[in-house]
């Protein structure tokens, strides 16, 4: 996948997720929430999960997409913003 730059997006979706992979020049992962589809707060220590993983691919990637599902509670928005803060904090 390297080869034709292809990015593999990668599912949180428990134990059917993925494996966490970032391929060609883009690491992207979709979280879309906790409690089933499309519900759910992130707590801190997921997100801080994901940031490690995330900012582990800075050497090897050019660009880093994190995608929240929009849900009800509008948890998406909050979760972003925690993400991003915990990014650049490590």
């Amino acid at each position: 996948m390297h080869r034709w730059g292809v990015a593999l997006c990668v599912h949180d979706m428990g134990d059917k997720a993925p494996p966490r992979l970032a391929t060609g020049r883009v690491a992207y992962v979709r979280l879309p929430g906790t409690n089933g589809r499309y519900a759910g707060n992130y707590p801190d220590h997921m997100l801080q999960d994901w940031a490690n993983w995330l900012n582990a691919q800075i050497p090897n990637v050019r660009a880093i997409y994190a995608y929240f599902n929009n849900d009800v509670s509008g948890h998406a928005l909050n979760n972003a913003r925690t993400l991003k803060q915990i990014m650049s904090v490590a």
